[in-house]
């Protein structure tokens, strides 16, 4: 939730995907991640038609990954 919060407070799209604890979807993504937790937060791009994504990690990652966005962009 803090996630969303924190996504919602910069204005930026994101969607969110629940999975139960123990769905085989959930497992492969923490095991493809290398990740134990949740949230896991990817970043999607989408350029051209073409999308590319990048796996932040958790909040504290996503906390560091906005910063570092807005900071690029002054």
């Amino acid at each position: 939730m803090k996630a969303e919060e924190l996504l919602r407070a910069e204005n930026v799209e994101f969607h969110v995907r629940i999975l139960d604890r123990d769905s085989e979807e959930l497992n492969e993504a923490k095991q493809r991640n290398n990740w134990r937790t949740v949230p896991m937060v990817t970043h999607v791009e989408v350029s051209d038609g073409v999308s590319s994504s990048k796996f932040i990690g958790g909040y504290t990652d996503l906390e560091s990954f906005v910063e570092s966005r807005k900071n690029e962009e002054n």
